[in-house]
């Protein structure tokens, strides 16, 4: 089948406009294709002159922005951080770093750098105190020699041995141990790859991620009563294909979403190499499925990022032949696992998991409603289920953050958490969120299983306005990122949680705002498009994952369908972009004002209303009937 793709200029030209000229250029080959013999003018008269999209005019470029005078040494080298972690070059001291488009995970970027090149230590609560340059450069002017020390520098070691882990792989790998026939670690990366594909190029871009990131060659092995991890050589693989062509043209997206269920059920045996595996599949002469699974204790999502985003980089420059034009990692992750290792013990454990006893006190796991009791033993079988809100009320949700000096996750999680508030009547709300965990600059590049688990709690008791509850909702976040280096295990022992196989400790539900970027607009002579199979497991109740397009706020709900029915979910997600349309309306209003039931709830209630109300007056006419005929 014809692909057709659209780069266009955002500032001339909308998005409704493209899918338009690219509806009347399928039109227009229609034709063409029916009868060679079409002359211009008849082909012109099929588009009406009314649906012809009209281009904005050329945008004035902006002069950049003056440098003032007196601009201090400080203050020019956090310019220069600023415009490399937001790519722009025309910045000011005066702009605000959210308005810009940061987030919290480009503001931990910014503290990376900041500590590597200005050896101070600020907190991510700073950005939302002092979000411009001139009010940042005072704050770390104004710090004394008390203030929090600085993390040290990533030191690289000899890999010739076996290796202490990191606390998340030592998690993960307990985890695996006691379900060694369970695929739910397993992390597929699947792409459908657009364009005249070079198998060999392909095969020789992949060997060199393999070479590249240690972790993808790392086994784990048990030494002593304790798992260690062993870096292997980097030894070249084959890349294993299946030729979907031999089946009819309707039945071969079937065929690969029949394959990347299969290959995403495989087990990895953490002993052997390598933990990462890849599959690629041809449906057409220009149309390739690329599945990569990877096991969880090696990967997480950011790297997914960095895997597919070197894949295009090494497989261009190898097309052309080319050198590889990646520099070499400045550590790996074994590196990392014995710096924080070493790090995070001793006063500095104690100082972070002493936040996490005061915030964690009393709290109890969510109690949501389900179809079905929780089982003794869970498969944890799930699926996905998609959403999307529209563009409307995204624009508006992302307006409100920035006057109420938020990000839009912090609005959105405050949102869902008054949601469940009014679902369970539990004023104390404990979800989890993945949080990226790479607070060190060299991590940024690096393959590898970083991820955290954080605990987001919340007390939405005394009913507050939505704008009160969001002060609430944004201190705990801004305290939570500033205790993130606590694994999530080191926390299930502080606090004497109780382990199960069943399910994790305290946290049943996430919230998840999907940030990073991925290279699906990266120019090459392929493109990458998701490729979406379907998930068949959820390790927790539900995960809602969301993430920003062009049309507004999009995502998925990962659930439990051992709890949970497909139209449960659905509801759930239908009342909360109900809530947010409420939420955006007045966000003044009290928390138990926002309406959250669907137009369907609503009209069942109303009937339900007025069901009532007819019987009472019908009561009421007997009533008086039995009053007249007493008097008479």
């Amino acid at each position: 089948p014809l692909t057709l793709r659209g780069v266009y200029n955002q500032q001339r030209l909308k998005q409704t406009d493209v899918e338009t000229i690219l509806q009347h250029f399928l039109s227009i080959l229609t034709a063409v294709a029916s009868a060679t013999d079409r002359d211009l003018l008849s082909l012109q008269q099929l588009i009406p002159e009314s649906q012809v999209p009209l281009l904005s005019p050329l945008p004035v470029l902006e002069a950049p922005k003056k440098m003032h005078k007196t601009y201090t040494a400080l203050e020019m080298s956090l310019l220069a951080i600023w415009q490399e972690v937001l790519g722009q070059a025309c910045l000011s001291v005066d702009d605000n770093f959210f308005t810009l488009g940061g987030h919290s995970l480009l503001a931990t970027q910014v503290v990376a750098r900041i500590r590597q090149h200005l050896q101070v230590e600020l907190p991510l609560r700073v950005f939302f105190e002092a979000p411009t340059i001139s009010q940042l450069a005072r704050h770390i002017e104004g710090l004394t020699s008390d203030t929090e020390c600085v993390k040290p520098a990533l030191r690289t070691v000899a890999h010739t041995g076996p290796l202490q882990l990191s606390f998340a792989q030592h998690r993960l790998w307990f985890a695996q141990q006691l379900a060694p026939e369970s695929s739910s670690y397993n992390s597929p990366v699947f792409v459908r790859i657009h364009g005249e594909l070079n198998y060999e190029v392909l095969q020789r871009s992949l060997n060199e991620i393999l070479r590249r990131h240690e972790a993808l060659r790392t086994i784990y092995r048990e030494v002593n009563g304790q798992p260690v991890q062993i870096v292997l050589p980097a030894t070249p693989q084959a890349l294993p294909t299946l030729d979907l062509r031999r089946f009819a043209l309707e039945m071969r997206e079937q065929k690969a979403l029949d394959a990347a269920l299969q290959e995403g059920k495989k087990l990895f045996q953490l002993d052997q190499s390598p933990l990462i595996r890849t599959v690629l599949l041809q449906l057409d002469d220009e149309e390739h499925v690329l599945l990569t699974t990877v096991h969880h204790i090696a990967f997480d999502a950011w790297s997914a990022g960095i895997f597919l985003r070197e894949l295009l980089t090494l497989y261009e420059a190898y097309r052309q032949k080319q050198p590889s034009p990646l520099p070499e990692l400045p550590a790996q992750y074994a590196d990392f696992a014995l710096w924080q290792r070493n790090w995070l013990q001793g006063k500095e454990l104690l100082r972070q998991i002493g936040y996490w006893q005061q915030q964690l006190r009393g709290a109890r796991a969510l109690e949501m409603p389900t179809d079905r009791p929780r089982p003794a033993v869970s498969t944890f079988a799930g699926t996905s289920q998609p959403f999307a809100f529209s563009y409307a009320v995204s624009q508006r949700l992302q307006q409100l953050s920035q006057q109420e000096g938020v990000t839009l996750f912090m609005t959105l999680l405050t949102a869902f958490m008054i949601l469940l508030y009014r679902s369970t009547d539990q004023e104390d709300i404990v979800l989890g969120t993945d949080i990226a965990n790479r607070t060190l600059s060299e991590t940024e590049l690096m393959i590898g299983f970083f991820v955290n688990l954080l605990v987001l709690r919340a007390n939405l008791s005394g009913k507050p306005t939505f704008q009160n509850a969001l002060k609430r909702v944004r201190e705990m976040v801004l305290g939570a990122y500033a205790h993130q280096d606590v694994p999530f295990e080191k926390l299930v022992e502080a606090l004497h949680l109780e382990r199960s196989f069943n399910q994790i400790p305290l946290v049943r539900g996430l919230f998840v705002m999907q940030n990073i970027p991925l290279p699906y607009d990266q120019l090459a002579s392929i493109t990458l498009s998701p490729f979406h199979g379907k998930l068949v497991t959820s390790k927790f109740d539900f995960v809602i994952f969301l993430f920003e397009t062009e049309q507004g706020l999009q995502g998925s709900v990962n659930y439990s369908t051992e709890l949970f029915d497909a139209e449960t979910i659905k509801t759930l997600m239908q009342r909360f972009e109900v809530l947010l349309q409420s939420i955006v309306a007045q966000p003044q209003a009290q928390i138990e004002a926002l309406e959250f039931r669907t137009q369907q709830e609503q009209d069942h209630k109303s009937a339900e209303i007025q069901i009532s109300d007819t019987n009472k007056r019908k009561k009421l006419k007997v009533v008086k009937r039995e009053e007249f005929v007493l008097e008479k």
